[in-house]
This record gives C-alpha cells, structure tokens and sequence, in this order.
C-alpha cells in the first residue's frame, strides 16, 4: 500500500501474500499515512488471521508497517519466515486484537498493539506457563 493510501475489508477476510511460482512471492509493505482496516474470520480455515503469508516464503525477503495512518487490524499477521519492521508511530488503532507473528520483528518509533483478544477468533500466545529447569 503507497502512502496515505486507503484499504477496507469487509469483516472476515484473511489477505494471503504467497507465489504461483517458486519465486516473487508477495510481501506487505503499508505506507506512512496509509489507512489499512482488516477483520479476520472468526470460524472456519483462516480463522483469526488478518494478514499470512506463505511459509514458503525466502528468509530474504522483508514486510514493513509504516505509522502516521490508521491500521485497524484485528487478528494476527503472520510472517512465519520473514522479518517484519513495525515503525514510525505505527498502530493498531481502534482494533482490540492484533497479534504479530513474525521470523524475526524490529520495532522502531512509538508502536503499539492491542490485545484483548478474547472474541477475535485467534488464540492467546503465551497462555502457558513456563519455567527454565536446570
């Protein structure tokens, strides 16, 4: 999305960034000052997911969030082999739930997420307890 671009979806819909091929598989790139809202599913095969991307996707490639817009994203973003840069004031807006799940993840600026997830159709990270053994 360029910037101060603007993308609605209705509620449930899952973007899926992948490839018809073995290469040029697709990657998110928001815009400073663009206007992003998602609902993920809250059912079915992509439920709680606002944003994936195909596993299959090359470690060389990157996904960035620019702030200064409104991103009201509920529901995860998943980039399971990708880094992901999450700048300049970016935010998840009036959205209550955003989980962001990424190869690696750099913040950078004032971002933050909400995470009352409760009715989003994802699952709680972190839920477990843990505890280092030696």
């Amino acid at each position: 999305m360029g910037a101060q671009s603007t993308l609605t979806a209705t509620s449930g819909t899952t973007i899926v960034l992948t490839s018809s091929t073995s290469a040029n598989y697709a990657s998110a790139s928001i815009g400073a000052g663009a206007s992003l809202s998602i609902t993920a599913p809250t059912t079915g095969a992509t439920s709680g997911l606002a944003i994936f991307q195909d596993p299959n996707a090359p470690s060389s490639g990157s996904n960035t969030l620019d702030g200064g817009g409104t991103q009201n994203i509920t529901g995860a973003l998943y980039f399971p082999n990708q880094p992901v840069e999450y700048v300049g004031g970016a935010s998840t807006g009036g959205a209550t739930c955003t989980q962001l799940i990424a190869y690696t993840l750099t913040f950078k600026g004032n971002s933050n997420f909400n995470s009352n997830c409760g009715s989003a159709g994802t699952q709680t990270i972190g839920s477990t307890s843990n505890q280092i053994v030696e």
